[in-house]
């Protein structure tokens, strides 16, 4: 593997690819991020493969996701069968909806300190 440099995010891509070919792949890769609705400052690096005929982008983050269950704190593939059971099994609350503040009522929010 190579490492390259695609508009300032890593590109790790195969040795027989061209300088040429990882661009224009890593922009697929920061496009479908995008599309995704992920912002690309969390964009850690893209990984390029081959696999067969087929070229495999994977886009990666270097924002690890750590749950809280049963009081222990980790990743979903530190965990056990009971653990990973009662990730699947909880209820999802969001309503789909970001109901943040604008960035004008965000002005105008106060906390009641003085």
């Amino acid at each position: 593997m190579m490492t390259g440099n695609s508009n300032g995010i890593r590109v790790d891509y195969p040795d027989n690819m061209s300088e040429a070919e990882m661009g224009y792949y890593a922009t697929l890769g920061k496009e479908d991020w995008k599309r995704q609705g992920k912002s690309l400052g969390i964009l850690g690096k893209i990984v390029i493969t081959l696999d067969g005929g087929d070229v495999v982008i994977s886009p990666l983050s270097h924002i690890t996701r750590v749950r809280r269950i049963t009081g222990y704190l980790g990743t979903e593939d530190s965990f056990n069968d009971g653990k990973l059971a009662e990730l699947r099994d909880r209820v999802n609350h969001d309503d789909g909806e970001l109901n943040y503040p604008s960035r004008e009522d965000r002005g105008k929010l106060t906390t009641g300190l003085r």
